[in-house]
């Protein structure tokens, strides 16, 4: 009789769950997932849950997902390589996309500038970047 009741007590957030999704739309599993942006104006010290708050880069957006999230990349060429060890679980899908198809290039292979000490200071370096980074 224990478990019954246990059920009867999870029907209501099932059934919650299930409205939630068919109202939005949404596979069964994505409520609760947050979707990051990432654009080539973004700042990595913005929130990166809406377009106008996206971080700058991909590496960034790959460290904030958690199993069931997604991050979205606006178009644009992103001049870095990005790592990730342990993404995602086998319960929920973890995606990284482009919010338009080949709309984005991941540039890892370009080599960084040479730093040079800057003038006037001691352990400061700059590096002259021709590309928006």
């Amino acid at each position: 009789m224990k478990k019954r009741f246990q059920l009867i007590l999870m029907l209501p957030k099932i059934a919650l769950s299930l409205v939630l999704s068919a109202l939005l739309g949404l596979p069964i599993g994505t409520l609760g997932a947050t979707e990051f942006f990432v654009s080539t104006k973004g700042n990595d010290s913005h929130a990166g849950t809406e377009r106008a708050t996206a971080f700058l880069t991909v590496q960034k957006g790959v460290d904030a997902l958690q199993p069931g999230d997604t991050v979205t990349i606006l178009p644009g060429e992103y001049l870095e390589s990005v790592y990730r060890n342990g993404l995602g679980n086998a319960e929920k899908e973890t995606v990284i996309r482009a919010e338009i198809a080949g709309t984005v290039l991941l540039r890892g292979d370009v080599p960084a500038p040479e730093f040079q000490l800057r003038k006037g200071s001691q352990f400061t370096y700059e590096a002259n970047v021709t590309k928006p980074v």
